[in-house]
């Protein structure tokens, strides 16, 4: 996440756009860990959801 942070804060102005999708089982914790590390790109809760299903590689 701290690699895709560093692009983000070097290219997002040319248009690039970096998200994620956290697969945590604990919403709440997701959250935090997104926070602690200092993420500032969209980050979706993807557990138990379609999208996860769908989207999420890891």
């Amino acid at each position: 996440m701290g690699h895709l942070q560093s692009l983000h804060e070097k290219y997002s102005d040319s248009g690039l756009l970096v998200y994620t999708i956290a697969m945590h089982p604990d919403p709440e914790t997701a959250k935090m860990v997104t926070k602690e590390l200092g993420i500032t790109y969209p980050v979706f809760l993807g557990n138990g959801s379609e999208l996860g299903e769908q989207y999420a590689y890891g």
